[in-house]
């Protein structure tokens, strides 16, 4: 977008870009994949094509600061609900979840950590104190933070805190009937029992020590 609106960083670009015989001519659209499924695939397609129902559980979803700005894109910037519409369609019970927009301190965790593991805390902590079942994210590096370093929250809040963090697509993968391994659920570093038992898992895989 950028470069659409200003001809002289483009050509700039373009004239780096020509020293390798290449040229950007804007006709790339960069997109989440969230956005793509449910504004070009549909809610409905992705009903039809549900194997599994997930009914019982009970999702927190963290869509995290930076997919709904700068700008208003696909969903609403302050109460975004994508998320929200696609895990109610398939049956699961999306928690109340003021922190939903919350930052997780992203690269702060490597800079601050003190400030990035309060930051991941808090949203652990509603989640948990809403009854969910795991948090799922639209974000890797929200992920990882949320996730790996619950251990290390943990003992610095002094607390227990246990809960697990997947990538939307993975929720997502199950409901459609994919296998868990092609989904990289047994790389996560916490299980979630209840979509396991969805899954038509035992609700097991060899545990990884967080960091």
């Amino acid at each position: 977008r950028f470069l659409g609106e200003n001809s002289e960083l483009l050509e700039k670009v373009n004239s780096c870009l020509q020293e390798d015989g290449l040229e950007y001519q804007r006709t790339i659209r960069v997109r989440h994949p969230l956005d793509a499924l449910i504004n070009d695939v549909g809610l409905q397609t992705i009903k039809n094509k549900t194997e599994k129902t997930l009914d019982g559980l009970k999702i927190a979803n963290y869509y995290g600061c930076q997919i709904v700005r700068p700008e208003k894109g696909f969903d609403d910037r302050e109460n975004p609900t994508t998320m929200d519409d696609l895990f109610e369609t398939l049956g699961a019970e999306n928690v109340y979840f003021p922190n939903k927009l919350r930052c997780c301190g992203g690269m702060l965790m490597t800079t601050y950590e003190d400030v990035a593991l309060e930051l991941s805390h808090d949203i652990l902590e509603c989640a948990k104190q809403n009854g969910a079942d795991c948090i799922v994210t639209t974000c890797p590096l929200c992920q990882m933070n949320l996730e790996a370093y619950q251990k290390t929250i943990a003992g610095k809040f002094s607390k227990q805190i246990s809960m697990p963090v997947l990538f939307f697509t993975q929720a997502l993968g199950v409901a459609l009937g994919i296998n868990e391994k092609k989904l990289g659920i047994p790389r996560n570093l916490m299980t979630c029992h209840e979509l396991m038992e969805i899954a038509g898992g035992n609700g097991h895989h060899p545990a990884t020590e967080t960091v």
